[in-house]
C-alpha cells in the first residue's frame, strides 16, 4: 500500500479477503509448545520421518508435550510427509476454506490433490496425442462461443451432432458461469470445488473415455475426417479454458501444461 502510494498516490486495491485461521486437522491452534506447527515448505518439497521428530528434540517442548508430539507424528506422517508441491498446497487451502470458521489443515488430503496435479498432466498429454501432437496434424476449427452456451432448460443443445460433445460443451459452460459466481463472492471452496469436478469426473472420467470410438475413425474419408475434427476442436476447448479456469488455483502446473 505504502509502495503504490508513493509511486502512483493510488491504492493498489480497496478490498481484503481475511481468512480463517489455519488449525492442525483436529482443530487445535499451532504451537510450538504443543510441537504441532505444520510447516508449508515441508508440506511442498516432502520431508522425512527422522527429521520431523529432530526437528522437535531440537525444539524447547515441554518433555510431556515433545512424547505426545513424537507419538502424533509417528501415527499422521509414519512415512514423512510427501512432496505435495505448491500447487496441491495451495488448492488444498483453498478447498478448506469452507470448513467453517477455522481451516482444519489435513496433510494427508494436500497429497490426494498432489495426485490430482498427476492427473492433470497424465490427461493432457493423452488429450493431445487424440490431436496429433508432435505432427502438427491438428489445428483448431472455429468453435463459435454460442457452441458453448446450453439449450434452453439447461441441457446440452441438441444442435451439436456428437452427444458426448454437446454434453461437454455444457458442462464447460455450467462451471465457467459458476466460476465467475463463487469468485465474485469469495466463494474460494465452492470454485474450487466446482473445477475440480469438471476436471476429474466430466472431462477426464467421462469425456476422454466417451470419445475414444471417434478418435480412432479412419480419417481417409470426409465425413469421418470432419467428424474427428470436430470432437478434435471440442476437446481442445475444454483444455484452454480448463487449464485458464484452473489456473488462479493450481497456477505452475496449469501454466506448463497450457504452454
Amino acid at each position: 500500500v505504502m509502495c503504490s502510494l508513493q509511486l502512483t498516490g493510488k491504492l493498489p486495491f480497496t478490498e481484503v479477503y481475511l481468512h480463517a485461521m489455519v488449525r492442525d486437522k483436529y482443530g487445535r491452534k499451532m504451537s510450538k509448545s504443543l510441537g504441532n506447527v505444520i510447516d508449508p515448505l515441508e508440506v511442498i518439497h516432502g520431508v522425512s520421518l527422522d527429521d520431523l521428530q529432530a526437528k522437535l528434540k531440537s525444539g524447547n517442548l515441554d518433555p510431556k508435550e515433545l512424547d505426545k508430539a513424537m507419538k502424533n507424528n509417528e501415527t499422521e506422517y509414519k512415512d514423512g510427509i510427501v512432496e505435495c508441491g505448491s500447487d496441491a498446497l495451495r488448492f488444498g487451502l483453498l478447498i478448506f476454506s469452507g470448513q467453517g470458521s477455522d481451516v482444519n489443515l489435513d496433510v494427508n488430503r494436500v497429497a490426494a490433490y498432489s495426485r490430482f496435479c498427476n492427473k492433470l498432466w497424465n490427461a493432457t498429454r493423452f488429450a493431445i496425442s487424440y490431436m496429433g501432437a508432435g505432427g502438427g496434424l491438428f489445428r483448431p476449427g472455429a468453435l463459435p462461443v454460442a457452441l458453448c452456451l446450453t439449450a434452453p432448460g439447461g441441457g446440452p443443445r441438441a444442435d451439436i451432432a456428437c452427444l458426448p460433445d454437446a454434453w461437454i460443451l455444457s458442462r464447460l459452460a455450467l462451471v465457467t458461469e459458476q466460476m465467475d459466481t463463487y469468485l465474485k463472492q469469495y466463494l474460494f471452496s465452492d470454485a474450487a470445488q466446482a473445477i475440480y469436478r469438471f476436471w476429474y469426473n466430466e472431462l477426464c472420467d467421462v469425456y476422454l473415455e466417451s470419445i475414444k470410438p471417434i478418435m480412432q475413425l479412419d480419417s481417409s474419408t470426409i465425413a469421418n475426417a470432419a467428424t474427428k475434427h470436430a470432437t478434435q476442436t471440442v476437446l481442445h476447448t475444454c483444455l484452454h479454458y480448463g487449464l485458464r479456469l484452473l489456473h488462479p488455483f493450481m497456477p505452475f502446473v496449469t501454466e506448463e501444461l497450457f504452454q
